[in-house]
């Protein structure tokens, strides 16, 4: 079943399929993203400031639009419910994505919209799950079951999840009962890391029945996970010399289950990818010194005595595996605490975590802060925090949207190969001037700790003004806030405190 969310923009699109996904079956639902700009479920993390500072906007390119038709397609014989999400205007492109679905849901916040999208839906031959209303206020109500579901839908604010589900399961429930899901069958080789056996045999599964009365099953990892699921990994892979990693989405325990198999001595690791519907392998990507680009990638890399900050940026719409195969890294300080940020597929976020041996590596999740994936301390693995030591995270990426957002003007003349090898020499003088900006030796991240260790804890909060380093030689000193300004910022939703 192939069914799209759409809807004018603003209407709450993604919150809704952020709720929905934590309701539907985990072992067969995926989701395509059909707009350039199309955000992830880290688009609902809480902390939503540093979720705004990091999303971007994509272009609607044909070849865009032609992935995204490919990837539907490719669902047909392994994903039973997929769902489509969709960009906020009636288009030819979005024509295209309808002709590839045969179900719809309506979301918007005004009746002419609602109308609008319901009839460019029912003349391209596709069937009505849901129609609904759209509202920051009030209470959710259905209005009427047949022939499909019509109600209202409220709350959908960013950075939360509804309290009233009531409507959310009941389309749960049809989006189940109209793709005939069964559960999936253990059909998995014995060299195959499953996520949904993986997820129910250390207790993060759950088994429930839909209003229809049809049994599915949800795995919902958390980061504290992390350390159990690698020692049961390495129990589990050991005497084989190949494995794949199947229908893990939790970028932060794909990561992290892959370097425990490399570190127990296993190369040939694949991961499914469900974009493309295939196994890619997990490369060891060769480095270099000093690089600042590869084939499609652009490196950034911000540097204190304790900590490295690796961002890496796609540089084209649609990273290939051809790509892929011309990929280098930069080579890092091995000996310093390592943390990764970039919105890549999951296969090449992997690699690039297996590719490096820092004695800590950290995954960036947009909203909710780095986790912690691999560590010489195992205790250490799963830990999230909201920052880095020593690097003012946030300026960063305020500065980066600020640059996105400038109108780059194209460069006419041509010039020599000489004039563009001294402007590259340039650049990179600017970019190593301009990281050390954002080292602050004050800068302590706050480390978030499990329930069941905050009783006994004393948390120490330091949140620093983020500090503009004009002279390196010139020593800067630092005191730190008062209560009532440190709980003034903590009210404010500041990521750091």
């Amino acid at each position: 079943m192939k069914t799209i969310i759409c809807g004018p923009s603003h209407s709450g699109k993604s919150v809704f399929i952020s709720n929905l996904m934590r309701e539907l079956p985990t072992d067969s639902t995926v989701v395509i993203r059909g707009c350039p700009d199309g955000e992830g479920i880290w688009s609902n993390n809480k902390n939503q400031k540093v979720v705004n500072l990091v999303r971007k906007k994509g272009e609607f390119t044909p070849e865009f639009v032609e992935d995204t038709c490919n990837a539907i397609d490719n669902q047909e014989d392994c994903i039973i419910i997929i769902l489509v999400d969709v960009g906020g205007k009636i288009s030819e492109e979005n024509e295209k994505i309808f002709s590839r679905c045969d179900s719809y849901i309506v979301i918007s916040r005004d009746e002419e919209s609602k109308l609008r999208w319901k009839e460019f839906a029912d003349e391209k031959g596709l069937k009505c799950v849901a129609l609904l209303d759209s509202k920051l206020e009030g209470k959710d109500e259905i209005y009427s079951i047949e022939p499909y579901i019509n109600g209202r839908i409220t709350g959908l604010e960013r950075g939360k999840y509804k309290e009233d589900k009531t409507i959310i399961k009941k389309i749960v429930s049809e989006i189940v009962s109209r793709s005939n899901y069964k559960e999936k069958k253990k059909a998995h080789a014995d060299n195959v890391i499953d996520d949904t056996e993986l997820g129910f045999e250390l207790g993060y599964g759950t088994e429930e029945k839909t209003e229809k009365g049809d049994t599915i099953k949800k795995v919902y990892w958390k980061e504290k996970a992390v350390k159990e699921a690698r020692e049961a990994v390495k129990e589990k892979i050991k005497g084989k010399d190949k494995i794949k990693l199947n229908g893990i989405r939790a970028s932060f325990m794909a990561t992290a289950i892959s370097k425990e198999i490399k570190n127990n001595g296993i190369s040939d690791i694949e991961i499914y990818d469900q974009r493309s519907a295939q196994y890619i392998p997990i490369k060891n990507i060769k480095q270099k010194r000093n690089l600042k680009k590869a084939e499609g990638l652009d490196y950034h890399i911000i540097e204190s005595k304790k900590s490295i900050f690796l961002d890496v940026d796609l540089t084209k719409g649609k990273y290939t595996l051809e790509d892929y195969e011309k990929i280098i890294l930069p080579k890092l300080d091995k000996n310093k605490s390592l943390y990764i940020s970039g919105r890549l597929p999951l296969w090449l976020l992997t690699s690039i975590t297996n590719s490096y041996d820092n004695k800590e590596i950290y995954t960036f999740q947009p909203g909710k802060g780095f986790t912690c994936i691999d560590s010489t301390d195992r205790d250490a693995l799963g830990r999230i925090k909201d920052g880095i030591d020593e690097i003012n995270i946030e300026q960063y990426y305020e500065d980066k949207k600020e640059q996105a957002s400038r109108e780059i003007l194209p460069v006419k003349a041509k010039t020599s190969r000489v004039a563009n090898m001294f402007r590259a020499l340039l650049q990179n003088f600017k970019e190593r001037k301009d990281s050390k900006k954002y080292v602050d030796t004050s800068i302590r991240a706050h480390v978030e700790m499990d329930s069941s260790k905050k009783e006994n804890a004393v948390k120490r909060i330091v949140v620093p003004e983020p500090i503009q380093i004009d002279n390196p030689t010139k020593t800067t000193t630092k005191t730190e806030d008062s209560p009532a300004k440190t709980s003034q910022k903590q009210a404010e939703g500041d990521p750091r405190s």
